[in-house]
């Protein structure tokens, strides 16, 4: 955790996530600023691999796309709708 702080001055620990293989990097989440920024980490030398923006993550693009359609409220009130009708 140390060491991501580090790598992200002035940011606060969000969440840890252990590593499903011996062989992955420990991924940190910190927040700065109101943004979630993610630290890849080396668990045994320490060394940060990786910090990447949260928003920038291909899962978060897939979320915004199946939640909203990339179109904020709107696009979210026309995928609800769409569930709605789909049960119906």
């Amino acid at each position: 955790v140390a060491a991501a702080l580090r790598a992200v001055p002035g940011a606060t620990l969000h969440k840890y996530v252990l590593p499903e293989r011996p062989d992955e990097a420990v991924r940190i989440l910190v927040t700065k600023d109101h943004q979630d920024q993610r630290v890849y980490v080396d668990p045994r030398s320490l060394a940060v691999l990786s910090v990447v923006s949260e928003e920038q993550r291909p899962m978060r693009l897939i979320f915004h796309l199946h939640g909203e359609l990339l179109a904020g409220a709107f696009g979210s009130y026309l995928v609800e709708i769409a569930a709605c009708w789909t049960i119906v």
